[in-house]
């Protein structure tokens, strides 16, 4: 070979390692950002389950009568609420104070059992996710001072 054609073939294959060298930054560069951007998605939905935890127990239409209980909802409330949902114009109204979430209730003590408050969840999205906020819940036909359930507010909140 000559002179010329070996300067030739090292100027192309030190250019074929610089650009092996700057594909793999891009291609480690665009998963660092991805990583960040699926964090901050968890952040977003962490934050609008706080606020929706936050609207429900501030709400005067499911929370406790007595204002010094914290976490305190009304079992009778809850189910009122819970029969509200299948009104679309009711259901508009809690949608603008709740966003697109889904909240369920699981009591665990002293009796067992389940609902489904309030369900706006969208058909597609990409992601969801789902925090628990210890409740008390009260119920004053049980017994003759009333009485409490301690439960789990399952809320899911999702983004796009």
């Amino acid at each position: 070979m000559k002179k010329a054609q070996m300067r030739m073939m090292e100027t192309i294959m030190a250019f074929v390692v610089f650009s092996v060298i700057i594909f793999f930054v891009f291609v480690f560069y665009f998963n660092s950002q991805e990583r960040s951007i699926q964090l901050e998605l968890s952040k977003v939905n962490s934050m609008n389950s706080i606020s929706v935890f936050s609207n429900i127990i501030s709400s005067y239409d499911l929370r406790c009568f007595d204002f010094s209980q914290k976490n305190c909802l009304d079992y009778y409330k809850l189910l009122a609420f819970k029969k509200l949902q299948t009104d679309d114009k009711a259901k508009l109204f809690y949608v603008s104070r709740f966003g697109h979430s889904n909240i369920e209730l699981e009591v665990f003590y002293p009796k067992v059992f389940n609902m489904t408050l309030f369900n706006a969840l969208p058909k597609n999205y990409s992601s969801s996710k789902s925090l628990f906020f210890p409740v008390n819940i009260y119920n004053d036909t049980d017994g003759p001072y009333g009485s409490y359930y301690m439960g789990v507010l399952k809320i899911t909140t999702v983004v796009g």
